[in-house]
């Protein structure tokens, strides 16, 4: 009876141990593929690390101490070098040499340019022949123009007595001499027009800012020219036009 029992109800002591064999063997062949698998993968982050170990051998482009940047290794080659100017470097601020400003000798040129220009046109439509730049007559003009912005007077003729002709004997001109005076034309040319105007023009209108001090309307018959432009302390500009005849 007791035979039965054990028969029908509990396996072998063999059975058990086929049991047992089949789950370890199963158990087995999971933790070697996960053993596998963990190898392959440990194999692949090996090489990533060695080929990320072999590019962090290169300094970063950017320093973090000083904030500056490092071209990279592979950037294109240096311009060649520009050689250094040989010529001086420019004064610092403060010490540039100031403008020049021009001399008087070419300010009484441009002025007597400006006035011959004027005159010649002018005895040109008369029909007269030219008139050249005297510099006796301009340093006639000249004496005279000093004279009057230092003594503030504006006529012909000099507190000493002298006249044109005076003036211009007593800078060496040999021949008659005659002057017009213009004041308030800003420029000489202007002044021309009006202190030694053609003559039909000798009766025109002026501007509400000129004064005629002595006009001298133009015939042929005049050689030479000179002349000299100022302004006095009050800033009124005076023209000064000295006419020769040899």
């Amino acid at each position: 009876m007791s035979g039965s029992v054990f028969s029908g109800e509990q396996p072998s002591r063999p059975d058990l141990y086929a049991g047992s064999r089949r789950r370890f063997s199963g158990m087995g062949t999971i933790a070697s593929g996960f053993v596998a698998l963990v190898l392959v993968l440990g194999a692949l982050l090996t090489s990533e690390l060695d080929r990320y170990s072999s590019q962090d051998e290169e300094p970063p482009l950017h320093s973090q101490a000083t904030g500056s940047a490092r071209l990279p290794s592979a950037a294109a080659p240096a311009a060649p070098a520009v050689p250094l100017p040989t010529t001086a470097a420019p004064p610092a601020a403060g010490s540039a040499s100031p403008t020049p400003t021009p001399t008087r000798t070419a300010v009484a040129d441009a002025v007597n340019t400006s006035v011959l220009t004027t005159v010649n046109r002018a005895l040109d439509d008369l029909g007269c022949a030219p008139v050249v730049i005297e510099p006796k007559l301009v340093s006639a003009a000249r004496a005279h123009m000093d004279t009057m912005i230092a003594t503030g007077y504006l006529t012909l003729t000099a507190p000493n007595g002298t006249g044109p002709d005076a003036r211009a004997k007593a800078a060496g001109f040999r021949g008659t001499a005659v002057e017009a005076i213009v004041l308030g034309a800003d420029a000489p040319a202007q002044a021309a027009k009006i202190g030694v105007p053609l003559p039909a023009a000798a009766d025109d209108p002026l501007p509400v800012t000129v004064r005629v001090v002595a006009k001298e309307p133009l015939k042929c018959g005049y050689t030479s020219l000179g002349a000299d432009f100022r302004r006095d302390t009050r800033n009124v500009p005076i023209t000064a036009i000295v006419l020769g005849k040899k």
